[in-house]
């Protein structure tokens, strides 16, 4: 058995940040006669929607079409049609880069009447820079908790013998916000909220 005398001890921080832009996820639905004229009524409602979207800021590129699928509504929420339509649904992706201007993003999509907000995401993109600023308050508290209880047995702490970075999950301002029908959605449910960073670092230390 190893007569090496170390102290093992977990650092945590957790960062409080102010989020720079805004992901929403967007569908868009059509449930024509065929399923040609449901893209095309889509194709169109995605291209009136870039149009609002560019007057208040949000560049094109930050539109991004995702997949185009057939079936339902999600959310239980059913199309009101005979048997034979063709339902169609595209899923895009809007980046609201000036959060001076998310809120009118936000509501232009939602009184549409086309488009339906499913998701908004609050994000930073200086997440490595904050990232570095957690990891470092975390090895921080991680020495001074060592040096604390080291101090109770009457031991010093000496040498780092190891450092091991611990994934404590991806950083947002609280899990992507689930939306009902755009009918009950309301401006507060779409609130700015902080975005949380976290680290968690597992060191060992030498003791004398």
């Amino acid at each position: 058995m190893s007569t090496a005398k170390t102290i093992r001890v977990i650092g945590e921080a957790e960062l409080q940040v102010a989020p720079d832009q805004a992901v929403l996820t967007v569908e868009f639905h059509a449930n024509e006669k065929t399923v040609s004229k449901s893209k095309t009524l889509i194709d169109d409602q995605v291209k009136a929607a870039k149009a609002w979207l560019t007057r208040v800021g949000v560049d094109v590129k930050d539109v991004q079409t995702d997949r185009l699928t057939t079936g339902p509504r999600s959310h239980g929420l059913s199309y009101k049609s005979s048997g034979d339509s063709s339902g169609l649904q595209r899923v895009v992706c809007v980046t609201v880069r000036d959060l001076s201007r998310y809120e009118e993003a936000l509501m232009l999509l939602l009184e549409s009447g086309s488009a339906r907000v499913t998701h908004v995401e609050f994000q930073t993109t200086a997440i490595k820079y904050h990232r570095t600023e957690a990891r470092t308050s975390a090895l921080v508290q991680a020495r001074e908790k060592a040096q604390a209880m080291a101090a109770v047995m009457s031991k010093k702490i000496e040498d780092v013998l190891s450092i091991e970075e611990r994934v404590p999950g991806s950083a947002d301002a609280r899990p992507p916000i689930p939306l009902g029908s755009f009918f009950d959605a309301t401006p507060t449910d779409f609130a700015l909220g902080s975005v949380s960073v976290r680290a968690v670092v597992d060191v060992v230390f030498s003791l004398s």
